[in-house]
């Protein structure tokens, strides 16, 4: 495996996988204690890890994504861990990180969608085509493009206006963490510590 440019890709684009304070780390930035929680946690004997990003409280490197030179693992409080090698399992365009590793598109922590684009590019890059097959494009459209033929445009009254904006000044002090996440958090905080 050509572990240069999965590292080059994991540099690039493993931070925008992350949706909270959760750190993304790349090798050879990888602390050995950390590395060594993470690897025995997701049951990684023979491979190198390349990057990841722990998502357990306090970093117990139980919870996470975790990309080695082969293939990535990803485990969650409610899933099971999940394998997929670059290679073997992955079909770029097709598969998702929602579908192939069971990341819903409303988790907390992990951005789903960031995910498959990084996949996507991994197995695109060692295949040799990164250069010449188009990834997914992020960018928003103009706000003043035209709205798609069919599609009528519709102008929100002012008193909607009102009410939408005083809905955005309250998100803002909302949390990321979902119910869901919480969960996993009170879990991995009450884990019986005898288990480090």
């Amino acid at each position: 495996m050509d572990t240069a440019l999965i590292k080059k890709l994991l540099l690039e684009r493993l931070s925008h996988c992350s949706k909270g304070a959760f750190e993304a780390q790349v090798e050879p930035n990888i602390p050995p204690k950390h590395l060594e929680k993470v690897k025995k946690s997701f049951g990684i004997t023979d491979e190198r890890v390349l990057g990841l990003i722990d998502t357990s409280l306090f970093g117990r490197g139980k919870n996470g994504i975790v990309f080695t030179e082969k293939g990535v693992y990803f485990k969650d409080v409610l899933c099971d861990l999940k394998i997929r090698h670059y290679t073997d399992d992955w079909r770029p365009g097709e598969d998702t990180a929602f579908d192939s590793l069971g990341i819903k598109p409303d988790n907390a922590l992990i951005d789903t969608f960031a995910v498959t684009g990084l996949m996507d590019a991994i197995v695109y890059g060692l295949s040799g085509q990164l250069d010449t097959v188009p990834l997914p494009q992020t960018v928003k459209p103009a706000a003043d493009a035209p709205a798609p033929e069919g599609i009528a445009e519709h102008t929100p009254s002012d008193s909607t206006q009102k009410a939408d904006a005083e809905d955005d000044d309250d998100d803002d002090n909302d949390d990321d963490v979902g119910l869901l996440d919480l969960f996993g958090v009170i879990l991995d905080v009450t884990s019986d510590p005898s288990e480090e």
